[in-house]
């Protein structure tokens, strides 16, 4: 999109700023990001065109999925290509849109927004990403396979009950007991045993030989195994801790912002989200974390891989859902600033 012709007898001063929000369209399709003050051109429908001629100056306004404060500057422009439309319109083919700007976002007056969103849409959607999670599985609430062959070549395979242990197979163990050298003969011992196990129990009761060649890698607890919003990672996460302890990270771990610490879980789900430590050394745990998949083909079918992460005592499994995503577009809309505009 080229440099608008500006129709309006605007002043200079605004005439800058047009082009700057022009540039910042261009920067923000370029890079993806959405960082404060993204520009976005978005052209309303002949209802919400009323609200945006109507709405005083430096007042917010709703036009979904964004909101904006409207200043008193109005620019006619020749519409983008890649025009966001909000609803279908008549005079769609128009070559020039009559466009109120915006009012500059301030970092804070953002950051407000965001943690009003997530305060007020985190309970509801925590329950949706653990729905999801619990559909995902198997009917005795499990699901087992190899978590790192994709990513590292060398299989791994695991046992991973929701409301039930985490368990990775002990490799060492299993090839003493069942002779078992070959990635290959592993795999298909690996199998049978865990079908066999899951037929005959359920959820964290399995069998001693099941512990033997198998190790806990997480154990869901009660108020702590929960979804919650990481602002940090940007992500959904649910942790599963163990009291295995995690022996010469500390210094590792304190130098990554890590802390040293365990669960105390006796607190109520609303403290602290549930996530309060004593300070009695490192422990490992396993921590779900889930990332946005919209092009799965089925949405129940689960996709994972787990990474070892030994310097932060830390097994992760990376989940992809399409249950995520609605979230985190909308987090991005707030981030954006967009230019309302209506067909002339």
């Amino acid at each position: 999109m080229g440099v608008p012709t500006i129709f309006d007898g605007g002043n200079l001063a605004s005439s800058i700023l047009f082009v700057l929000l022009i540039v910042a369209v261009n920067q923000l399709r370029a890079s993806g990001a959405a960082s404060i003050n993204s520009f976005t051109v978005v052209l309303v429908n002949d209802h919400q065109s009323l609200k945006l001629r109507n709405t005083p100056d430096g007042e917010a306004v709703h036009l979904p999925p964004y909101t904006v404060r409207l200043s008193s500057e109005w620019m006619v422009i020749n519409k983008p290509a890649g025009l966001q439309v909000v609803d279908k319109l008549d005079n769609y083919e128009s070559k020039l849109l009559h466009c109120r700007l915006p009012i500059p976002q301030d970092e804070e007056a953002v950051a407000r927004q965001v943690e009003r969103y997530v305060q007020l849409h985190e309970p509801g959607m925590a329950t949706k990403v653990w729905q999801w999670l619990n559909d995902a599985m198997s009917s005795d609430g499990c699901v087992s396979g190899d978590g790192e062959g994709v990513l590292t070549g060398v299989p791994e395979w695991y046992l991973f009950c929701t409301l039930g242990e985490i368990r990775k197979v002990n490799k060492t163990v299993l090839s003493a007991a069942y002779n078992a050298t070959s990635p290959h003969n592993q795999g298909k011992i690996v199998r049978r045993l865990f079908r066999r196990v899951r037929r005959q129990t359920h959820g964290m009761e399995r069998s001693r030989s099941f512990s033997r060649w198998t190790v806990r890698i997480g154990e869901y607890k009660k108020g702590v195994s929960w979804p919650r919003w990481n602002v940090e990672r940007q992500l959904w996460e649910i942790n599963y801790p163990t009291n295995r302890p995690c022996q010469g990270q500390q210094e590792d771990n304190v130098s990554r912002g890590q802390r040293s610490a365990m669960y105390d879980d006796s607190l109520s789900n609303n403290d602290e989200r549930s996530r309060r430590y004593r300070q009695k050394g490192d422990v490992w745990e396993t921590v779900v974390r889930i990332h946005c998949e919209s092009s799965a083909e089925d949405k129940w079918k689960l996709q994972w891989s787990i990474t070892e992460i030994r310097q932060t005592c830390v097994h992760e499994i990376s989940l992809r859902s399409p249950v995520v995503c609605k979230w985190n577009q909308e987090l991005k809309n707030l981030h954006v600033n967009p230019i309302p505009c209506v067909a002339i």
